[in-house]
């Protein structure tokens, strides 16, 4: 079972975002509330 640890995990990101992309889907957003308010205050 994944939780939001494996999920936020950039590799993982990496391999989820190329799975998708390659069935004609777009990734949603996902990141630490952290990563969010750095965005937001950059």
């Amino acid at each position: 079972m994944w939780n939001f640890k494996h999920i936020a995990n950039p590799y993982i990101r990496e391999h989820l975002l190329r799975v998708v992309l390659d069935c004609g889907m777009m990734l949603p957003v996902i990141c630490t509330p952290e990563e969010l308010l750095n965005d937001e205050t950059d």
